[in-house]
């Protein structure tokens, strides 16, 4: 496991990708070559967490028919042994078009730079879903110790962009999964991030289960939203002509023992006050009196 590596901001994550730019100029920190395919090894910092068999298929039949162009980046952790920045898939896809060796940038990295440099290449391809993007920058933040604004910049994305994926983190894990296998779009999850847990996973089954767009989404959420507002402002706040002649006497009641004028405040949800008035100091010690006898 990565220590953590504390108080880098955003200046410390730009110096670390400064340095990655830097490298690709420099013989001793980077080198092109052709390694085996038995000597790489899928990179412990991928995002990614599932593989499409169909799309990888479809790769692998292009490079079986034009071969991989663009190179994997590796750095070595061991003698012969590398590890994949980013390029796992078509590492993956590779394996399956029969490739022995495949083209690669070695790169010369730390731990922490690696975890850095594969978490910001592969946010930034656009074919990671967003659970999958939120959980790589969830790592950012927590690895590097940085702020979403710091994560904005580093992976070309907007501060808001960002706390939107983070929020998705959030959701119910069935709701989480639905979002992970394509089920659903971010835009139905976004619908209903503000309602509570049950009604979330009531209105996600319903779209998932009547194939709704995010326009048939958000219409089912404002309908929800208008009917529990209609609920709120229809509640009675007025008491029933029984309720209120009962209160009455109970207040005639608590006078003649008290010797004050008592108030009885209820509304219709039950709740309420009860006020003693009393004129002066020994018509407060009555009360006192009555109170703790």
């Amino acid at each position: 496991m990565v220590k953590k590596r504390s108080g880098m901001g955003g200046r410390g994550i730009q110096a670390m990708l400064g340095a990655k730019q830097k490298s690709q100029n420099s013989q001793n920190e980077q080198r092109v070559d052709k390694l085996s395919i038995r000597q790489l090894q899928p990179g412990e910092y991928q995002p990614r967490q599932t593989f499409d068999d169909g799309a990888l298929q479809e790769l692998a039949d292009s490079i079986q028919a034009q071969g991989l162009v663009q190179p994997i980046i590796v750095r070595e952790i061991d003698e012969d042994k590398y590890e994949i920045i980013a390029g796992e898939r078509r590492w993956r896809a590779s394996k399956l078009a029969g490739l022995e060796k495949v083209p690669v940038i070695i790169r010369t990295t730390d731990a922490q730079t690696t975890l850095a440099m594969s978490l910001i290449e592969n946010i930034q391809r656009e074919d990671l879903n967003p659970i999958e993007t939120a959980l790589g920058l969830k790592r950012l933040i927590k690895e590097f110790d940085l702020t979403q604004q710091a994560v904005a910049e580093a992976v070309g994305r907007s501060r808001s962009a960002v706390s939107n994926l983070l929020r998705l983190l959030k959701l119910p894990q069935s709701i989480q999964d639905a979002l992970h296998n394509g089920q659903i779009s971010m835009g139905h999850a976004r619908c209903v991030i503000s309602f509570p847990e049950d009604l979330q996973t009531d209105l996600i089954s319903k779209a998932i289960e009547n194939s709704w767009s995010v326009r048939q989404m958000e219409e089912a959420a404002q309908k929800v939203l208008q009917i529990e507002e209609s609920a709120e402002t229809s509640k009675p706040d007025e008491l029933s002509e029984q309720q209120k002649e009962y209160i009455n006497t109970q207040q005639k009641h608590l006078h003649s023992l008290i010797g004050s004028k008592v108030k009885i405040s209820q509304k219709a949800d039950g709740k309420g006050k009860i006020e003693i008035r009393f004129q002066d100091q020994n018509e407060f010690l009555k009360v006192l009196n009555y109170l703790q006898s």
